[in-house]
C-alpha cells in the first residue's frame, strides 16, 4: 500500500510442481539455449580487445542492476528455459539482432557503424560491444521490453507484523 492507502503492488508464491508434468501432455520440447565453449571464449577476448573492460551487469548487486524476470512460464517447469530461450530470441530479433550462422545463441546487431554481441547460456547474457554506451544502450533497451502489469506480494504485510511484533523482539 502506499502512502494515500492505494494498492500499489500484488505478489504471490506459486509452486508449478515441475516433477509431475508428463512428456507428451503438460511439455513436448525441453531445452535451453547455452552458447558453446568456443562462442563465450570468442565474446570475451572480443570485450577485452574493443573496451579492455568486461562488465558483468547481470547477477550482481549494483545501483545500476538489471534484473528480467521470467514472467511467462513457471520456475520449476520442465519447459520453462526453453520458452525463456523463445522470448529472448524474440526480443532480441525485435531489437534488430541478428542470430549468427555459428551459434544459435550468440547474437549480434551493427547499428551506426557501433557493434554490440550478446552470448546467451541458459538464462545468463554476455554482452560486449565497440563503445560503451552501445553496451548501456542495449540493456536500457531491455529494461525497456518489460511488460506493464501486477506484481503480487506480501510486503506491506509483513512490514506491518514486523511494526507489530518490533516491541517483542527488542533486546532489553
Amino acid at each position: 500500500m502506499g502512502a494515500d492507502g492505494e494498492l500499489e503492488r500484488r505478489k504471490a508464491r506459486i509452486v508449478a510442481c515441475g516433477n509431475e508434468q508428463r512428456f507428451g501432455v503438460d511439455y513436448s520440447v525441453t531445452f535451453a539455449a547455452a552458447m558453446e565453449m568456443s562462442s563465450v571464449k570468442l565474446l570475451l577476448a572480443l570485450g577485452m580487445t574493443i573496451s579492455k573492460e568486461i562488465k558483468r551487469k547481470l547477477g550482481v548487486a549494483s545501483e545500476a542492476e538489471l534484473v528480467l524476470e521470467l514472467q511467462k512460464a513457471f520456475y520449476g517447469l520442465i519447459q520453462s528455459g526453453r520458452l525463456w530461450s523463445k522470448l529472448l530470441q524474440r526480443k532480441l530479433q525485435d531489437a534488430g539482432f541478428k542470430q549468427s550462422l555459428t551459434d544459435m545463441c550468440v547474437y549480434y546487431r551493427w547499428k551506426a557503424e557501433v557493434l554490440v554481441v550478446v552470448g546467451v547460456y541458459v538464462d545468463d547474457l554476455l554482452v560486449t560491444g565497440t563503445r560503451h554506451d552501445a553496451v548501456d544502450t542495449f540493456f536500457a533497451e531491455l529494461d525497456d521490453l518489460k511488460e506493464d502489469g501486477y506484481f503480487l506480494d506480501q510486503e506491506a504485510t509483513i512490514m506491518e507484523l514486523l511494526k507489530k511484533l518490533a516491541w517483542k523482539l527488542r533486546t532489553p
